[in-house]
C-alpha cells in the first residue's frame, strides 16, 4: 500500500518557509527581551533622582519652601562699611534674594546694635524701586547723609537723607526724583554744601548744563565746572 503524502510533503519548500518565519519571530522576541534591562537601566536612575533630589539653591535666589517640611530658607543681607563719623559706622546693605531685592543703610555706634536709616526710595506710585545703595557721606554737622543710589540701567541718583527720621530728597530738589537728572555724589565741602556731578543722561534724564555743582541741602546750587 502506498502511503498518502500531505500537501507539505508534496512541497518541501513550504516546510522551509514556515521554519524561516518561525525563526524570524523568535529572533524578534529575543531582541525585545534583551532590550528590557537596558531600558530599565536608563529609566531607573532618572526616576530615583526625581524622587530623592532637592532643588539646587542658586546664590542670590529667593527663599524657597523645603521639599521636606516646607521651611523657608532665609537670605541674609550682605553689608559693607561705607563711612565712619566718629563713633558712628555707616553700612550699605543688600539682600538680593527677595522678589525685587532689598537695599538699605544702617548706622551703629561702634560695635553696638545697628539701626536702619533708610531703605530704597519710593517711586511716584509709592512702591520700592529696583536698585541698591552704593555709598554714603555724613555731612560735616552729622545731621545728614549724602547717599548714592544706583537704579535700573545703573542710573545714578544722589539723595540727602535726614538721620533723625530717615526722610530723603533728591539732591536736585525735584518733587519727583524719578524725573530728576542723573546725579553722582562726590562728597561734602567744609561749609556744608554737597559736591555733586550732574550727568548728560546716558541712560536716564540729562542735566540742562552737565557738570559739578555745589548744592545746598536747604535749596539752591552753584555751578562749579564742567
Amino acid at each position: 500500500m502506498t502511503a498518502r503524502r500531505s500537501a507539505g510533503d508534496a512541497n518541501p519548500s513550504a516546510h522551509l518557509n514556515e521554519f524561516r518565519r518561525a525563526m524570524r519571530t523568535q529572533a524578534r522576541f529575543i531582541t525585545h527581551l534583551a532590550a528590557v534591562p537596558v531600558i530599565a537601566a536608563l529609566l531607573l536612575p532618572a526616576c530615583a533622582t526625581t524622587a530623592t533630589s532637592e532643588p539646587e539653591m542658586v546664590a542670590g535666589a529667593a527663599p524657597s519652601p523645603s521639599p521636606i517640611n516646607g521651611e523657608r530658607r532665609n537670605v541674609r543681607p550682605t553689608c559693607s562699611r561705607a563711612a565712619r563719623d566718629g563713633a558712628r559706622v555707616y553700612r550699605v546693605c543688600a539682600a538680593i534674594g527677595r522678589s525685587r531685592g532689598e537695599s538699605f543703610i544702617t548706622v551703629a555706634m561702634g560695635s553696638g546694635h545697628a539701626r536702619r536709616v533708610a531703605t530704597a526710595p519710593l517711586s511716584g506710585h509709592l512702591t520700592r524701586v529696583s536698585g541698591h545703595w552704593l555709598d554714603v557721606w555724613p555731612s560735616p554737622d552729622g545731621k545728614l547723609l549724602l547717599a548714592q543710589w544706583s537704579g535700573e540701567c545703573e542710573i545714578p541718583t544722589a539723595f540727602f537723607i535726614t538721620l533723625d527720621d530717615g526722610s530723603m530728597r533728591v539732591v536736585t530738589h525735584h518733587r519727583d526724583w524719578t524725573t530728576a537728572p542723573e546725579s553722582e555724589a562726590l562728597g561734602w565741602r567744609p561749609d556744608g554744601l554737597a559736591l555733586v556731578r550732574l550727568g548728560r543722561g546716558l541712560c536716564g534724564t540729562g542735566a540742562s548744563r552737565p557738570g559739578v555743582y555745589a548744592i545746598d541741602p536747604a535749596g539752591g546750587s552753584t555751578f562749579l565746572r564742567p
